[in-house]
């Protein structure tokens, strides 16, 4: 009857090692499930972002020409205002001799430079701007 006894209970001892180590194995598969889960949710995330970086890569992309376009009208403008100084330095030769005051000419050619050297800081942040989103892609 002990013998009997001790069979029994190593048999079903090892019933519940072995159910033990089942679910074990069950939890590890549960795990595994929870992260491909995981890793479906981030792709999915990642899939997301990446569709909306390429909208807002076109989005900057349609702005290229309008960027040349203005740089182009800035540079434009900038040599006008090369040539108004210019010309101001002319007239202030033909009036060195005549006892004239050049002082209001001289507020204007300052007037002048400073907007040459507001546009031309403006012009290359613009430059700058377009450089970074050629870079971009």
């Amino acid at each position: 009857m002990k013998t009997q006894k001790k069979v029994f209970n190593k048999l079903f001892k090892e019933e519940k090692t072995e159910l033990s180590a089942q679910k074990i194995e069950l939890k590890n598969l549960d795990k595994v499930d929870d992260i491909v889960r995981g890793v479906k949710t981030y792709t999915s995330l990642g899939s997301k972002w990446q569709n909306k970086l390429s909208i807002v890569k076109k989005e900057m992309q349609s702005h290229v020409s309008d960027l040349k376009k203005g740089i182009n009208e800035m540079q434009s403008d900038m040599m006008i205002l090369v040539k108004a100084g210019g010309e101001i330095d002319n007239i202030k030769k033909d009036l060195s001799g005549s006892g004239i005051s050049t002082a209001a000419l001289d507020s204007r050619k300052n007037e002048i430079k400073e907007s040459y050297n507001k546009l031309s800081k403006v012009s290359n942040d613009w430059n700058r701007l377009l450089i970074e989103i050629k870079n971009f892609n």
